[in-house]
């Protein structure tokens, strides 16, 4: 494979290092396009902002010509990856960000995204008050367990995995089992 010298950082690297016909290589370049960037920051979003509808309208235009391709690709996507998401779902609820919390608010108050930006303490308050109410329902849980052990007799519970040890366990008919019943008389003929 044939090599090429970068212009900026002096360095030899092979041709696929280099976009074509620059003699600047990819890292320098992508060096030199997030300098501008950083430089440009307002210029950029100047931009972004006068052509915001025009972006919206070809947006929705191009999902609409093409909204079969596009669900059927999410819908695939959900499919290949659905541990991956559903791992995400959970670490999301577990760790309580603020977009998560915001959208709990939003979806249980009358209270809008605006709102929230301007009062962020309202999202750190209500992160407190789901990290409680978790912890309530620990304890709950908890607690439960331990009412049903300090009642009387608990000690002698039958261990239903174990139904040899306790004979009358297998007397009993399974939860799901179906019970043979009577049929029902059937009617007189002639009324």
């Amino acid at each position: 494979m044939k090599n090429k010298q970068c212009k900026d950082c002096n360095q030899e690297k092979a041709v696929n290092r280099f976009h074509k016909n620059r003699n600047v290589c990819k890292d320098c370049w992508n060096a030199r396009k997030r300098a501008w960037r950083a430089k440009n920051k307002e210029k950029l979003q100047a931009k972004r902002d006068a052509n915001r509808e025009s972006r919206r309208a070809y947006q929705k235009e191009y999902y609409w010509k093409n909204r079969e391709a596009i669900l059927e690709k999410c819908r695939r996507y959900r499919q290949e990856n659905s541990d991956e998401i559903k791992a995400y779902r959970q670490q999301r609820v577990q760790e309580l960000p603020d977009a998560y919390v915001a959208k709990i608010i939003r979806k249980n108050t009358s209270l809008t995204k605006e709102d929230l930006l301007q009062y962020p303490e309202l999202i750190a308050a209500y992160r407190q008050y789901l990290i409680n109410k978790r912890k309530i329902a620990e304890y709950d849980q908890h607690d439960r367990v331990r009412q049903i052990l300090d009642r009387p007799g608990a000690d002698r519970l039958p261990d239903r995995s174990c139904p040899s040890a306790h004979p009358d366990v297998d007397s009993r008919p399974a939860r799901n089992a179906q019970v043979p019943r009577e049929a029902p008389p059937r009617p007189a003929a002639g009324h």
